[in-house]
């Protein structure tokens, strides 16, 4: 079966770019939609994992699959054997769409972005999001990693950075409140208060916040 997609859509059609990248929701024809953190090798946001990997799998069907892909997307997608199963590389959601119409009986599993924040974040913004069934102590929906590095030398301490913690947020838990001297810890709090106290947060404390993540709740 052959499709028409060399026919269609010119090579630039088929070139990965932010503003032709869609969402792929939930769920797609079928299958769980796995949040991607990354576009992968930098051009593809879509990944299709198949059945088989690098030392068993049917020959007949990853030649058939092997040969329509080039033959319909010329060098505009990536695949790979794992130790586990052969991953398609894909750079457009209706080549996501056409793959898993002709060979989803074989497909495992799907990576992608779920939707427009999910894009917004791999686009780069000041937040990573991380997809969870809860938030953090079924409370918090942000979680500041702070990381500071072995005898470096800084204008607080980090008691001055717990009492502005203290100071400033009414509602926050520490991974680790105890210790005096930690290299790494985290602060779980809410995007609200963060929003009013990050700029202070970063003038006074920036160079120990090593990441800040959001929390986005994946639906039932």
């Amino acid at each position: 079966m052959m499709s028409m997609s060399l026919d269609s859509n010119n090579w630039q059609e088929m070139q990965f770019t932010w503003d032709s990248t869609e969402p792929l929701g939930y769920e797609f024809m079928g299958l769980k939609v796995n949040p991607t953190n990354k576009i992968f090798y930098e051009k593809f946001p879509y990944k299709v994992s198949f059945t088989g990997n690098r030392n068993f799998r049917d020959i007949d069907f990853h030649t058939h699959l092997t040969d329509w892909l080039y033959d319909n997307y010329g060098w505009s997608f990536n695949s790979q054997f794992s130790s586990k199963a052969r991953n398609v590389y894909l750079s457009k959601k209706w080549m996501v769409e056409e793959i898993l119409n002709l060979f989803g009986h074989e497909a495992l599993e799907l990576y992608g972005p779920l939707n427009e924040d999910h894009i917004e974040q791999l686009r780069g913004s000041r937040y990573t999001i991380e997809y969870r069934d809860k938030y953090w102590y079924n409370k918090f929906d942000t979680k500041i990693e702070f990381f500071k590095p072995y005898n470096a030398k800084f204008n607080f301490s980090i008691e001055d950075l717990k009492g502005f913690i203290a100071g400033s947020f009414e509602e926050y838990h520490w991974y680790d409140f105890g210790s005096r001297t930690w290299y790494n810890n985290y602060l779980y709090v809410n995007s609200e208060e963060l929003d009013s106290v990050y700029p202070f947060l970063r003038i006074n404390y920036g160079e120990v916040i090593d990441n800040i993540v959001k929390c986005k709740l994946l639906e039932k």
